[in-house]
C-alpha cells in the first residue's frame, strides 16, 4: 500500500495535452497545480502523505512517478517550497556578501553551515532574504533539475504587494494575514508602505487574536480602520475569521481569477492558488 493518497480536485475540458506544473509544498503534503499558456486551470491535484513522520524525499520520489514532468506534457514545472526562516532588509543596508548576519537572532551560529541563502529585490525599497536547511535543497536540484524554485515567502509578499497596489487609500491600513502549516505570516501597509512584516506560531486563537492587536498597537493603528485581507490555510467558516471578526469591521479573502473555477469543488485550499 502506497503510503500517498492522491486526491484530484479539479480536471478541465480541455484537449490541451501540454501543461504548466506548478507544486506547492507543504509539510507532508503538496498541491499540483496544471495550467495551460494562458494561465487556464487543466486540473489541481493534492497529494498527502499517509505517515506523520513522512520524509520529503519519499514526497517528491512519488511526484516523480506520478507526473511525467521532464516529458514533453510538460513545457515547465514551478515548485514554491516553504522557507525556514525569512526576513526584510532595506537596500541602503543590504550586503550579499553578508546573507548569513541577517539571521542571527535566529540560527545558532554552530548551525548556520546547515544552511543555504538567497535572496530576491521586493518593491519598497527592500530585499527579501531566505534560509533554508541545505538537505532540503539538495533533494528539491537533484529531483527537479529544471525546475524554477520559489520560496513560500518571496511569492506570498509579492502576491500580497500587487494586491495592495489595487486597493491603496491613503487612509487605510491594510493588514495581509497568511495561514500556511501552523504558521500565519503578518504584512502591515501603512500610508502607502510596507510597515511590519513577520512570522508567528500560535497554540491557541486567542493568542493569535492578542498577537495581532498587539502589533497594530505597537505600529500606532486601529483595528476600525484596519482592513484584513485573509489567504492560505484559512476557511470562511474558521474559528479564527469568527475571532477576528469581533474586532475588524472588514474582513476580506483574497480572490483570483481562478477561485470561479474551483468553486463548488471540495478543494480546501483555493486561496492559495494565487502562489502557484
Amino acid at each position: 500500500m502506497s503510503d500517498f493518497s492522491k486526491k484530484q480536485i479539479f480536471k478541465s475540458d480541455s484537449n490541451n495535452i501540454q501543461s504548466n506544473a506548478s507544486i506547492r509544498l507543504k509539510t507532508n503534503a503538496c498541491v499540483v497545480i496544471g495550467s495551460d499558456n494562458e494561465q487556464k486551470l487543466v486540473f489541481v491535484d493534492e497529494v498527502k502523505c499517509l505517515k506523520s513522520d513522512g520524509k520529503n524525499a519519499d514526497l517528491l520520489s512519488f511526484l516523480k512517478s506520478e507526473y511525467p514532468f521532464n516529458s514533453s506534457a510538460f513545457a515547465s514545472t514551478k515548485i514554491i517550497y516553504p522557507n525556514c526562516y525569512f526576513t526584510l532588509v532595506p537596500k541602503m543596508y543590504f550586503d550579499e556578501n553578508h546573507l548569513k548576519s541577517y539571521f542571527l537572532h535566529a540560527i545558532n551560529m554552530k548551525d548556520q553551515h546547515e544552511f543555504d541563502y538567497s535572496f530576491s529585490e521586493l518593491s519598497y525599497e527592500m530585499m527579501c532574504v531566505n534560509a533554508l536547511e541545505k538537505s532540503y535543497l539538495n533533494e528539491l536540484k537533484v529531483s527537479f533539475p529544471n525546475a524554477h524554485l520559489f520560496s513560500e515567502t518571496e511569492s506570498m509578499i509579492k502576491v500580497c504587494k500587487d494586491d495592495f497596489l489595487t486597493r491603496i487609500q491613503d487612509n487605510k491600513t491594510y493588514l495581509y494575514l497568511f495561514f500556511s502549516d501552523n504558521k500565519c505570516d503578518i504584512l502591515l501597509f501603512v500610508e502607502g508602505k510596507l510597515m511590519i512584516a513577520n512570522r508567528i506560531s500560535f497554540n491557541s486563537i486567542e493568542n493569535f487574536i492578542y498577537h495581532i492587536l498587539n502589533t497594530l498597537q505597537q505600529s500606532g493603528q486601529f483595528a476600525e480602520q484596519t482592513e484584513v485581507i485573509l489567504l492560505g490555510e484559512i476557511e470562511k467558516q474558521s474559528a479564527i475569521v469568527l475571532g477576528l471578526s469581533r474586532y475588524f469591521q472588514r474582513i476580506h479573502f483574497l480572490s483570483n481569477q481562478r477561485n470561479n473555477e474551483l468553486e463548488g469543488t471540495s478543494y480546501n485550499y483555493a486561496l492559495e492558488t494565487f502562489l502557484l
